[in-house]
């Protein structure tokens, strides 16, 4: 997670390094997310806890390419992620028949069970290495809805970087080390019940919340 005011100075030293993948009209690409969970919170606790199999069940809309889908990711207990999608219509957010077999093929509690919970939306730069197996993504101007609340968070950016195999001397990660700006793990999910969800005991996502008041401060 960075200031978007150091990003670009992060940026320039890595124009021959990366190509940069932007939207359709050549801006960021806007993302939209619908989290999906029990009404426990079982997805949550589950994350905060670091249990393992978890699962995170959410609609995901692409307002550029007018495009939704259903999606469950699963994170397994060898920490690898698995990610199915269905394509549903664009803009839909309630369950038909299919939908909500699908998502009992997938879970282990009962899709009927699923209420909406919080909202997300950023948008999106991402980065494809030329010479590195790489590829990251910079989520900008980060915003949060819960059904009373919301939080959005204009000055920060949300990093991750993703390599078939860790390369800790890559372009980028070289750079963000010369920037003096080092990882933390950030759940989008889990940062928003942290910051909009009083009634969940979210305690490790505390220097997370700190941070981005942080760079909301500068």
């Amino acid at each position: 997670m960075l200031a978007a005011t150091t990003l670009e100075g992060v940026l320039e030293s890595l124009l021959d390094d990366y190509a940069i993948l932007l939207a359709r009209g050549g801006g960021p690409a806007r993302y939209r997310t619908l989290y999906l969970d029990t009404p426990q919170y079982r997805s949550l606790e589950d994350h905060h806890r670091g249990r393992r199999p978890r699962f995170k069940a959410r609609i995901r809309h692409y307002p550029d390419r007018e495009l939704s889908y259903l999606e469950v990711k699963e994170k397994t207990p060898a920490n690898q992620t698995r990610k199915s999608r269905r394509r549903i219509p664009y803009g839909e957010e309630s369950l038909d028949p299919e939908g909500l077999q699908f998502l009992d093929d997938l879970l282990p509690v009962r899709a009927r069970d699923l209420v909406h919970t919080l909202r997300t939306e950023f948008e999106r730069i991402t980065l494809l290495g030329h010479r590195t197996k790489e590829r990251v993504t910079l989520d900008l101007n980060p915003a949060f809805t819960s059904p009373h609340d919301r939080a959005s968070f204009p000055a920060a950016v949300i990093v991750e970087v993703k390599q078939e195999r860790f390369q800790p001397r890559s372009p980028f990660l070289m750079a963000l080390r010369a920037h003096r700006i080092f990882p933390v793990s950030v759940s989008k999910y889990c940062t928003a019940a942290a910051l909009l969800l009083p009634e969940v005991r979210m305690n490790g996502y505390r220097d997370t919340v700190r941070a981005l008041g942080r760079i909301g401060d500068e």
